[in-house]
């Protein structure tokens, strides 16, 4: 099993062939080819290189497949679930809903960061049990969290310095 391993590293690495018959005679070596070799023996025996070759392309595709497959829904939701915490949150925190009910958009707000928060904790107690997608719920966790609490912040900051103030020209009293 070694042997066919080494060549097929060889195979990998691109190394020539000729290395590969060394045990050949001298007069198959000076003639660059197998015809004058011993004919006996299990290694000689018609279609037997064939079948070593295909042993070391089989090894050699074996040891480079080690790429992990991704699935796309996975990989939607981790580009588009931050997107859409980050524009609800900023949405709620921003425009009228934050005039009209400012402690129910506070209470929402942090409700969303305290589930985010878990969603960490659990993420955490994940990574240290070792769980195969760790790394995807912890990525998910922080993601969230970093977009919840970007849009609660730029929100804020939106509602008191731009629409708090036409809010409030809106609800003057008009006299005739």
């Amino acid at each position: 099993m070694e042997s066919s391993s080494a060549a097929a590293q060889s195979v990998v690495c691109g190394e020539s062939s000729a290395m590969n018959y060394a045990h050949q005679s001298p007069l198959a070596a000076s003639f660059g080819s197998n015809e004058f070799g011993d004919s006996a023996g299990p290694a000689r025996l018609y279609g037997a290189v064939v079948d070593k070759q295909l042993e070391t392309r089989a090894a050699a595709a074996k040891l480079c497949k080690h790429r992990k497959r991704l699935n796309c829904v996975t990989v939607m939701m981790a580009l588009l679930l931050p997107w859409v915490s980050f524009v609800v949150m900023f949405g709620i925190v921003s425009f009228y809903v934050h005039y009209a009910a400012p402690v129910t958009t506070t209470l929402a707000a942090t409700c969303a960061w305290f589930f985010c928060a878990a969603l960490n904790f659990s993420a955490w107690q994940t990574w240290k049990i070792g769980a195969e997608d760790r790394f995807y719920r912890l990525y998910m966790g922080i993601a969230l969290t970093v977009a919840t609490s970007f849009g609660w912040v730029l929100g804020d900051i939106s509602f008191w310095q731009y629409m708090q103030p036409t809010y409030h020209i809106d609800h003057l009293a008009t006299y005739s």
